[in-house]
């Protein structure tokens, strides 16, 4: 009898005592869920885009914390263009009669993921206690 009720003992701490959140917790999952997808996942729906983020408590002008944040939104995206360069150098060197001859070859091969910063536009805005967040995405 005492094996039964040290193993039932057991299975109540493991499992917790009830299945009921905090309310702490309830909030905070309201909280997560209001926030808009694109925050954590620029590129939502197949976009190139970006998150300017912008704390209130730093710059109180509305228009300027707005137009800030779309600067960090564009100079973010922009950090996203990149070029590969890849070389390689080739030299060989023939000897020929008596004579040496030396060749170079180089092979240069560049590609680039590029956009049109003229094309990027805000798509969305949002707004909690503490940040300003938007949205910018490059025009199709």
């Amino acid at each position: 009898m005492k094996r039964v009720l040290v193993g039932l003992s057991i299975l109540l701490l493991m499992s917790g005592c009830g299945g009921a959140k905090a309310p702490q917790q309830v909030k905070q999952d309201k909280v997560k869920s209001s926030v808009p997808a694109w925050i954590n996942n620029a590129d939502l729906d197949g976009n190139v885009g970006a998150v300017g983020i912008v704390l209130k408590a730093k710059i109180k002008n509305p228009k300027k914390r707005l137009y800030i944040a779309k600067k960090l939104g564009i100079a973010a995206l922009q950090e996203r263009k990149s070029a590969f360069v890849s070389s390689s150098l080739d030299r060989s060197t023939k000897v020929v009669n008596g004579k040496v001859k030396k060749e170079l070859n180089q092979k240069i091969n560049i590609s680039s993921s590029s956009f049109a910063t003229e094309n990027i536009v805000v798509k969305d805005t949002y707004e909690d206690d503490k940040n300003l967040y938007v949205w910018v995405i490059v025009g199709k």
